[in-house]
């Protein structure tokens, strides 16, 4: 079955900036480096977290909050429940996409979908600290300390930018705490994170 593109990117999107949430960064209070921080994103094999997101939207009356759980394994396997308001699961296993939603099961080949494709990629590239992986789509910035700092990412692939205008990072220390999507059309996704940590 083939999925709307725009519902797609927009899925994949909020997946990719989701799993982002899932990585640690440096431990010291030193100033923001790019470099450092792919070496630290290198090292990740797995994370968990909770998430509360918020997105706005032209269509909508008033913002849509959802929450849930968010996981990842290396090298490329991506999990995104939903819990509230509706019960949804999300998972990317390589280049195949899973949607489970009231008992109803969508799939698809993100080699059918070359934008998408290209979020996958980027996303792999940040988790596994692959800056030119990252750059082969997005200009990449960063700034702030290892205290507080920021990480933006910009289109340069002009498909993508007709979809995603920029994606925006945020965190303190080893953990991930806020991830912003501008979409083209004005829409935004703010999602708020709490990394779940193992004793």
């Amino acid at each position: 079955m083939r999925l709307n593109l725009q519902l797609f990117m927009r899925l994949l999107a909020c997946i990719a900036a989701s799993v982002v949430a899932l990585v640690a960064t440096a431990a010291e209070p030193a100033a923001f480096d790019l470099d450092r921080l792919m070496r630290e994103l290198s090292r990740n094999t797995a994370g968990s977290a909770r998430f509360v997101e918020t997105r706005t939207s032209s269509l909508l009356d008033r913002p849509l909050e959802t929450a849930g759980e968010l996981r990842y394994e290396a090298p490329g396997r991506f999990i995104k429940r939903t819990r509230t308001p509706t019960a949804e699961t999300l998972t990317v296993d390589g280049t195949r996409v899973r949607i489970e939603r009231g008992g109803k099961v969508r799939t698809a080949d993100l080699d059918a979908y070359p934008e998408a494709m290209a979020i996958i990629d980027a996303l792999r590239g940040t988790l596994l600290g692959d800056q030119r992986a990252l750059e082969r789509v997005f200009a990449v910035s960063g700034s702030g300390t290892a205290e507080r700092w920021t990480l933006a990412l910009l289109p340069t692939d002009p498909r993508l930018a007709k979809t995603i205008s920029h994606v925006r990072v945020t965190g303190a220390r080893r953990e991930v705490l806020g991830i912003d999507v501008l979409y083209a059309d004005g829409d935004r996704s703010s999602m708020r994170i709490e990394p779940i940590t193992t004793p």
